[in-house]
């Protein structure tokens, strides 16, 4: 029996691998283009803050995705 377990990614891990490092953009980018600080967006990629609601509609409108999804995944 394998006893290794899959880790279950983290949004912050995901925002940061998925979008700002794919896209070559910086958190200090990020946080000026969607008008919050800096310090919120690398608290979240370090996973030190969960996402709000408010944070992912301005996350989404940013990367053009659905809220949804990133709702989706802090069930996990």
């Amino acid at each position: 029996m394998n006893d290794e377990h899959i880790k279950t990614p983290k949004m912050g891990d995901i925002i940061k691998k998925e979008f700002l490092d794919s896209l070559g953009i910086s958190a200090y980018r990020l946080a000026k283009e969607i008008n919050v600080s800096t310090s919120s967006i690398l608290d979240l990629i370090h996973n030190k803050r969960k996402i709000s609601v408010e944070m992912s509609l301005c996350l989404s409108k940013f990367f053009g995705n659905s809220h949804v999804s990133s709702n989706t995944w802090e069930m996990f």
